[in-house]
């Protein structure tokens, strides 16, 4: 540090705002100044102001021109979350933010567990307890997966809500897309198997009336 320049420091409280300042010899200067909730910036220009004051200058801004560096910090955020006097939409922002992730989770079990069945087209000769064994797996592996892909994470770390609701509504929807996709599957097979059923019962019934053709003609 230069033998002209400072260093300043700001705390805004709650009730106070701390104003230190570090002179170019390495002592320090205290000042206190009410805090402004309308609007912080007046407390903290008022208590920078007074560090101008007790060195012999004439204002904050005289300071500020001689000044190297200056820091800010405050408690404003801590005392908003400990007396819950935020706004209430910030707060349901938060929680959609954070809630986002474990409702991603729900869906890629969900999803991992139709994409098991979905593939499972010969279900009815591997046994019941086989294929609930593999559905099973195939749902703790993808959430595991879903988990620890830091992208969630990544968006809430930078408040992205928007990129939250995406990571945890996109495999509800892709659950959705397999839904149909199933339905459409079970659909053609019920018909496949009607058409069969229809088959086998016209035969057995020309057959019936063969055997009674052949009856009557003994």
């Amino acid at each position: 540090m230069s033998e002209s320049s400072y260093r300043i420091g700001v705390d805004v409280g709650g009730t106070f705002t701390d104003c230190v300042l570090l002179q170019p010899d390495g002592t320090l200067i205290l000042e206190k100044t009410p805090t402004t909730p309308q609007d912080q910036s007046e407390g903290v220009l008022a208590g920078i102001g007074r560090l101008a004051e007790a060195i012999g200058l004439a204002d904050a801004r005289a300071l500020l021109e001689r000044s190297e560096s200056i820091v800010h910090g405050t408690t404003a955020a801590d005392n908003t979350m400990i007396q819950m006097s935020g706004a209430p939409t910030g707060l349901l922002c938060t929680v959609l933010t954070v809630g986002m992730l474990p409702i991603g989770l729900a869906g890629m079990w969900q999803l991992a567990g139709a994409s098991a069945r979905l593939g499972s087209r010969d279900e009815a000769t591997r046994g019941p307890g086989r294929h609930g064994n593999a559905v099973r797996v195939a749902q703790v592996t993808a959430t595991f997966a879903y988990g620890v892909v830091p992208l969630g994470y990544d968006a809430i770390g930078r408040g992205r809500l928007d990129g939250c609701i995406a990571i945890g509504l996109l495999p509800w929807l892709t659950r959705s897309l397999l839904r149909a996709i199933e339905s459409e599957r079970f659909s053609d097979e019920r018909s496949t198997a009607d058409r069969r059923n229809r088959t086998a019962g016209r035969a057995d019934a020309v057959g019936a009336r063969d055997d009674g053709i052949d009856a009557s003609t003994r």
